[in-house]
């Protein structure tokens, strides 16, 4: 009997470690046994609490992963707006470099062509300064011999 006894302990002791036991206690929880030494009680409302908590955690979870996609769509056009517009900074400095070749002019041609406008101007202007002096001049001698005499 004793050997029967064992061989049956031994069964149930495998099953055990394989499978847990669980027992509905008074209070209404489930005990979970996990071989001779690991216990564990579970409340009914405890499964309810920890359900709502993880809903509310994959909530959130899925707001971050919405906000992670959209900050990415974002960073995804400012890469192509940034790339546009070194383009097109590529592009201006090489027409830069164009105009600059292009209005490169020599300095003793702009320097004769400026001196010519400025002895030009300079002609001018002595004789318009020369014709308004003198008839500046006339002008008042005029009125004062007029009024004088009259």
């Amino acid at each position: 009997m004793n050997f029967i006894y064992s061989i049956l302990s031994g069964y149930a002791a495998a099953l055990n470690s394989l499978f847990p036991f669980t027992v509905e206690s008074a209070d209404g929880a489930i005990e979970l046994f996990f071989g001779k030494h690991v216990r564990t009680k579970v409340r009914d409302g405890d499964l309810k609490a920890r359900l709502k908590r993880l809903d509310a955690i994959q909530a959130s979870m899925k707001e971050a992963a919405d906000d992670i996609g959209l900050l990415r769509d974002e960073v995804a056009i400012k890469l192509s707006e940034m790339q546009d517009l070194k383009v097109t900074i590529d592009k201006m400095e090489k027409d830069k470099d164009g105009y600059e070749a292009m209005l490169e002019i020599n300095r003793e041609t702009f320097t004769g062509l400026m001196s010519d406008v400025q002895r030009k101007t300079e002609t001018r202007s002595i004789l318009i300064g020369l014709a308004i002096g003198l008839l500046t001049g006339t002008s008042s001698s005029y009125l004062i011999w007029f009024f004088t005499k009259v």
